[in-house]
């Protein structure tokens, strides 16, 4: 056992280590080295307060790849949506099975509805080769399907559409996102992703079935996602993608998000990721912007944003009058099919990008760009996490290239011009946001260049980016991988503990718990009161106080008696707990002695509470209180004769004797008197 003073193991330090090496240059460095000494020279100590430190394993990942090719995956993606497949789903579910009819009072499906959860089920099963299929969850029985990450600790990725149609066949606006969700189960299927996707067909509209606010089916499993530690860290709505019209941006897909405004978060990060897919591996057909009108007040990303998790919603840039209708039909004039591809590729891309980044392999960007004479080209690098960022670029040597590094706040970070063919610079990263890297062609001629970039990123903004996430085995996608209440760089960092495990000192209290509640999440008893953290939390306790009631008992002794810890006078007589111990009373018992007068009145008049009768004379302390006796004095009047067996108890003898006495001498006198009056008379009259 150790004192508290070596609350860290060898293996904890070390890892802090090398965390710190990764984070060259920041103060966290110096922390964790001058923590380090202080630990090698303190040692461990024994004492009373022990705390077995906790071991923090950095697990046994293999060497990764130096970097993963990010445009090569999406090429493939994007080039694997099959357009065959889109239509065919569409056309299915809209003719074969219109009036798809969810009735939410009975939790039931019309029978074209179930027709078309089987079908779905079928497409998938045929799909993935019989290995996923669709379950039914929550009382709005939503068609979940799970692909198993290589970490099923790990926070999933929800994509979702919806299957019925109400009283319209609902191409447009059901089974084009049901066709989406399950062309994109296909084509993930074959990719090995860290977290688990759950692909999500839902049936209801909204939360209250004519109120505008969110959608009940997602409510649902995202609760019971939630009650399950599951909470998803992206979501993906698909929505109305088959309208395309002449007007500007008619041609593009929406996608709405809820940004946070000054600070970089997870949603603007992949907004702009989304943006650099769809250019260099899709169609360039994607606008973010915010929320907007019904399709985003009545979807799934409405519940999920309410909730703090990261959402989007995916549609048609502008609305059509046919979606819901009845004539909301696959081969309607106005649908088109390159909305819904480029949505399929786009969340198809996001999803493998996000599920790829937790694998130790740093995401490596790359391309080719023409800069015309006398121009410049700016290519966008959304970056999120505190590490270098490597960049090289290659041109023809016969022209010299300026490139300058543009931080989010506009601020020029690297200016240089060279004309040897190759700029490489590896400026450190310390804030979140959109940097640009300008390429200014000064010369005659156009320049054919190449560039790449690398960086690790930190998605989920605990501060340790995707490579120090991995070093700990902890989920980069998740601020708080064991969902503890405590983000994972606070647990490394800050209360150095298990970031893996949400109670690192097996106490029945979560870390993030014991954090808020002040008690030590590397104690069990933090108090020392003989009741471990987490029940005393559970029972409403006060873990660093031993006396929570401060009625001179401790919270475990008053246990163990089966008193109130939570009440400094279990038998509510008036007397604290902690002094009817003192005194030996029964502290669940307001009348210990059982003789009518309650424990704290015989002891403020010090009679005593363990005996009904203080002062042995036979008569009970309540008898003698009713009756004007002094329950603690034996002879209440003083007169020889306990209280018990005398005629007069509150009457001295005396005091009846003497009057007594006279009156018996007057009455004496009075006879004599009498008698003397009687003789004479007889002698005055002869």
């Amino acid at each position: 056992m150790y004192t508290i003073s070596w609350l860290i193991s060898e293996t904890i330090t070390t890892q802090l280590l090398q965390v710190a090496l990764m984070k060259r240059g920041r103060l966290f460095t110096v922390f964790a080295l001058a923590l380090f000494m202080l630990l090698w020279t303190a040692g461990p100590t024994k004492g009373p307060s022990a705390v077995m430190p906790q071991d923090i394993s950095l697990g046994n990942h293999a060497v990764p790849a130096a970097s993963f090719h990010v445009k090569p995956i999406w090429n493939s993606i994007y080039g694997a949506v099959s357009t065959t497949n889109l239509q065919t789903i569409v056309r299915n579910i809209s003719e074969d099975t219109p009036h798809r009819i969810w009735y939410p009072m009975h939790k039931e499906p019309s029978d074209p509805l179930s027709d078309a959860w089987e079908y779905a089920n079928s497409t998938l099963k045929s799909y993935t080769s019989g290995n996923m299929h669709f379950s039914l969850m929550t009382q709005q029985k939503n068609l979940v399907a799970i692909k198993q990450g290589t970490d099923s600790n790990l926070a999933p990725i929800v994509i979702v559409g919806t299957v019925a149609s109400a009283y319209s066949p609902g191409a447009n606006a059901f089974a084009a996102s049901t066709a989406a969700v399950l062309e994109i189960a296909r084509i993930l299927y074959s990719y090995s992703l860290t977290n688990d996707v759950y692909f999500v067909l839902v049936n209801t509209i909204t939360s209250g079935y004519g109120a505008n606010d969110g959608n009940l089916g997602v409510s649902e499993l995202l609760d019971e996602l939630q009650v399950e530690y599951r909470k998803p860290v992206v979501l993906f709505w698909l929505s109305l993608l088959l309208y395309e019209s002449a007007e500007e941006n008619g041609d593009m897909v929406a996608m709405q998000s809820s940004y946070s405004g000054s600070v970089y978060r997870q949603n603007e990060f992949v907004a702009d990721l989304a943006e650099i897919a769809s250019d260099l591996s899709g169609g360039d057909r994607v606008i973010p912007q915010g929320p907007s009108g019904y399709l985003w007040i009545r979807s799934g990303a409405y519940e999920a944003n309410e909730r703090g998790i990261p959402a989007f919603v995916l549609s048609q840039y502008y609305l059509d009058g046919l979606a819901g209708g009845e004539f909301d039909k696959w081969n309607a004039g106005a649908y088109s099919y390159g909305l819904l591809e480029e949505a399929v590729g786009l969340v198809a891309s996001l999803t493998t990008y996000l599920g790829t980044l937790g694998k130790g392999q740093i995401p490596r960007f790359e391309g080719t760009i023409v800069v015309p004479a006398f121009n410049s080209e700016t290519i966008w690098m959304p970056l999120t996490g505190e590490s270098p960022l490597h960049v090289d670029i290659e041109w023809a040597s016969s022209s010299s290239l300026t490139v300058e590094l543009v931080s989010p706040g506009g601020v020029t970070i690297i200016s240089t011009t060279q004309s040897d063919s190759n700029i490489t610079m590896s400026p450190p990263v310390t804030e979140a946001g959109q940097y640009k890297l300008v390429i200014i062609n000064t010369e005659m001629g156009e320049s054919y260049v190449s560039y790449s970039y690398e960086h690790w990123q930190d998605y989920d903004q605990d501060t340790l980016n995707d490579d120090e996430e991995y070093q700990l085995g902890t989920d980069g996608l998740n601020a708080d991988t064991d969902m503890d209440l405590l983000d994972d760089d606070q647990e490394v960092l800050i209360y150095f503990t298990d970031p893996l495990n949400p109670d690192t000192d097996s106490d029945g209290a979560m870390d993030g718990v014991e954090v808020i509640y002040g008690s030590h999440p590397h104690l069990i008893d933090t108090d020392q009161d003989g009741i471990n953290d987490g029940p005393e939390i559970d029972m409403g306790l006060d873990p660093t106080n031993r006396d929570t009631d401060v009625d001179g008992v401790d919270d475990g002794t008053e246990l163990d008696l089966g008193l109130d810890p939570l009440s400094n006078d279990t038998d509510k007589d008036g007397l604290l707990d902690g002094l009817e111990l003192i005194h030996e009373t029964d502290p669940l018992s307001p009348d210990t002695d059982s003789d009518g007068l309650s424990d704290l009145f015989e002891v403020v008049n010090e009679l005593n509470p363990l005996s009904n009768d203080t002062d042995m004379d036979g008569l009970s302390d309540s008898y003698e209180i009713a009756h004007c006796l002094m329950p603690y004095n034996a002879d209440t009047d003083g007169d020889g004769i306990p209280d018990g067996t005398d005629w007069a108890p509150r009457e001295h003898w005396i005091n009846a004797v003497i009057p007594a006495g006279f009156g018996t001498i007057l009455l004496l006198v009075l006879i004599w008197m009498l008698n003397k009056k009687r003789i004479y008379g007889r002698i005055a009259s002869p």
